[in-house]
């Protein structure tokens, strides 16, 4: 019933807690403040070679002071923990991975963390802190209080240890060259885009020095956030570049989705505004299938899916060719492209789903701590609509072959030039209409041969 803050207090891994007993309101900002004021050194009493002590905690909601635990115990974290292993890491949001990261996850905003060392702010401090924070007029802005707050010596001697306002730019980021602009912009967590993706000569319609995102099927992922220009019901289309490693870690392995929400933990308790309903749309390695579709799940009942789905071919997995997926919903049916060819379809009543409040992601569920891709990820795109047969297998052969057009051209006296795409075949035919046979010898572009007689002559993808 409220917030609840916890320490651990040295005694074979429990804690002390206090609890604010005051009630939040959903998408409403508070401002949480707790003390600890230790005053009795009680020792290394669980033997575990900490230091004890024994004090006052106080917990602060919008600037007043509303639940004390008086007698709370607390040792402190050490960096070389009692047991000798890995000091437990920071985190926001979730559990650290030192408690296993994501766990427990807290769904909506934070902002302004901030701890002080060896500091007790006062009940007049922590005040000022809120009122700063909701008064436009206030006569010092929030940041500087945080700051001076434990200012009592030498400059910089009372900085909090650590102050993370969160209004910095993430450190790699995504740029979106799509119609919603810098709204559908990402970031890439825990990784970055050093891979190699698609290039030239051998996929022409890219540049040779054209990046790609690697993942490794742990915690790596890009986070699109949830724009409101994302949230597409019905038609959909979810086209990317794919090099799927040899194994996945996770099965199944999300190369692009949408949500599900993280369902809360008080299901049927009658609580407003309690996430019970979940919703999925997603471009998917699943059971040894290439997958597109949504899934819903009502009340905590099993997820029902509206998919279709592809035996993923035995040289896709940890091959050096990066292969084509596009996943559609044209009304009426779930269809999978590979490579520019429809590989499957599956009539269904339901297109893409509604996600609201859950974010978009590349190489993981939109929380980005599950089902989690491996391998290499490029050229993402979301559409609103159906892409057509046509426009899929058009964008394939670009990707692989370019614009550039076959070419014939007098060389000399007597000769003709052939130009084509590069990684394509050369075939010939002596009347328009074909048949087409592959030119003997599968010479590389150009070729230089004899003017004699009428020749027809066109370029394919091997």
């Amino acid at each position: 019933h409220g917030w609840n803050f916890r320490m651990y207090n040295g005694e074979n891994g429990s804690g002390e807690d206090v609890v604010t007993g005051t009630d939040f309101v959903v998408g409403k900002w508070q401002h949480l403040v707790v003390t600890w004021e230790p005053q009795v050194q009680n020792g290394d009493v669980g033997g575990f070679g900490n230091d004890q002590w024994q004090g006052i905690l106080t917990a602060y909601v919008d600037g007043v002071a509303v639940a004390t635990n008086t007698a709370a115990k607390y040792a402190a974290n050490r960096a070389v923990p009692e047991d000798g292993g890995v000091p437990a890491d920071f985190a926001v949001g979730a559990y650290n991975a030192a408690s296993t990261l994501g766990n427990n996850a807290f769904e909506g905003d934070i902002d302004e963390v901030a701890f002080y060392n060896s500091y007790l702010m006062t009940p007049a401090q922590i005040l000022e802190h809120y009122q700063a924070g909701t008064n436009a007029n206030s006569a010092t802005n929030y940041e500087t209080l945080v700051m001076t707050a434990g200012f009592f010596g030498p400059e910089r001697l009372g900085l909090p240890a650590t102050y993370l306002r969160f209004n910095d730019a993430p450190r790699f980021s995504a740029a979106n060259s799509g119609t919603l602009g810098y709204a559908a912009d990402g970031n890439i967590n825990l990784t970055s885009n050093t891979a190699s993706g698609p290039q030239s000569p051998t996929y022409a319609g890219f540049a040779a020095s054209n990046p790609a995102l690697s993942l490794d099927g742990g915690k790596q992922w890009a986070s699109l956030n949830n724009p409101s220009g994302l949230n597409i019901v019905g038609q959909i289309s979810l086209e990317a570049w794919v090099k799927p490693s040899a194994s996945q870690v996770n099965d199944p392995a999300r190369i692009i989705s949408h949500g599900p929400q993280t369902p809360s933990n008080f299901l049927f308790l009658g609580l407003d505004n309690a996430v019970t309903n979940t919703s999925e749309v997603f471009l998917a390695i699943e059971g040894g299938n290439y997958v597109v579709g949504s899934r819903e799940s009502i009340d905590g009942d099993p997820a029902t899916t509206y998919s279709a789905s592809f035996a993923i071919p035995g040289g896709d997995l940890g091959g050096s060719d990066w292969v084509h997926l596009v996943g559609t919903y044209d009304g009426a049916n779930w269809r999978l492209f590979r490579n520019g060819v429809e590989v499957a379809s599956a009539a269904s009543p339901t297109g893409a789903l509604s996600v609201t409040n859950a974010d978009w992601s590349i190489g993981s569920t939109g929380n980005g701590w599950a089902n989690n891709y491996s391998g290499d990820v490029d050229e993402v795109a979301i559409y609103d609509t159906a892409l057509t047969s046509a426009k899929i297998a058009n964008h394939y052969v670009i990707g692989r072959a370019g614009t550039t057009a076959l070419t014939v051209g007098r060389s000399g006296s007597g000769n003709v030039t052939i130009n084509w795409p590069a990684g394509t075949v050369l075939q010939e035919s002596t009347t328009v209409t074909g048949p087409y046979l592959a030119r003997p010898g599968n010479p590389v572009s150009p070729l230089t041969i004899p003017a004699s007689g009428t020749m027809f002559y066109r370029w394919a993808l091997p």
